[in-house]
């Protein structure tokens, strides 16, 4: 069988079962696991599949955009156990960027609220929360997007062009091992773009649901995330590509 036969084979059989081993590939082709390895890497590389820990995946879409109402109650156990971990991540004097992700409202609702910190957010979702009792407060100002609830726009941009920021705890959209992380809008794109920019020390919270996915707009690498938060427990192939970028590990929290 010719190679360019096999990889039709193969993207079919990946298609159809909605993913497939290398075992099982190479015995349905009656080749070596070492050859389906090699035709798997270039088929990634050619975008007809996605590579996995053992095998591919069919092609992935792009990852939609569900509203914040929808997203506040999805994985809603996963967001509450990343939450309670990312709370030992603040430190009392700190100026901590809250992102305004429902995984990040989740460590707003756990924050304490007696002053020890500088709360800044650009969702008034979560200056709500981050405001009540003695809470120490700021809040970006911007025009609110009413599909994800944050705060855009050139007010936002300026706010945060003009200060730093000693912690981001920030959400995404979707995270490629490749690729890195991206949203679904252009306007959140930038703005989190400059938090990243603007944060010396940057969490990233995200349930398992983000893994292995791909929206419309990039806004940061692998490389700029000093620490990761899941739920779920990474493969060897996404850890090996997490710690190729000295990021830190906390998974596998349900």
């Amino acid at each position: 069988m010719i190679p360019e036969e096999r990889k039709r084979k193969i993207a079919r059989i990946v298609k159809e079962r909605e993913g497939a081993s290398v075992h099982e590939l190479a015995d349905e082709l009656s080749v070596s696991e070492s050859t389906i390895r090699r035709d798997l890497k270039k088929m990634d590389q050619e975008d007809l599949i996605q590579r996995s820990h053992g095998g591919a995946l069919p092609m992935k879409k792009l990852a939609g955009e569900a509203s914040f109402d929808q997203r506040s109650v999805q994985n809603l156990e996963e967001k509450k156990a990343i939450a309670d971990r990312a709370l030992n991540e603040i430190k009392e004097g700190q100026v901590v960027f809250f992102d305004s992700g429902t995984t990040v409202l989740e460590v707003a609702k756990r924050t304490p609220k007696d002053g020890s910190i500088i709360s800044v957010t650009n969702s008034i979702e979560l200056g709500f929360e981050l405001g009540k009792e003695e809470g120490n407060l700021k809040i970006t100002g911007g025009n609110q997007r009413n599909k994800s609830r944050s705060l855009v726009g050139p007010v936002t941009e300026r706010f945060l062009s003009n200060h730093r920021f000693d912690l981001l705890l920030l959400g995404t959209n979707s995270i490629d091992l490749q690729a890195g992380l991206s949203t679904q809008n252009e306007q959140e794109a930038r703005v989190k773009q400059l938090m990243v920019d603007k944060s010396e020390r940057i969490v990233l919270l995200a349930d398992g649901s983000k893994l292995e996915q791909r929206s419309y707009v990039k806004f940061a690498d692998l490389e700029e995330i000093d620490m990761l938060i899941t739920d779920t427990r990474l493969t060897d192939e996404q850890r090996d590509r997490f710690r190729e970028w000295n990021v830190d590990i906390i998974d596998g929290l349900l």
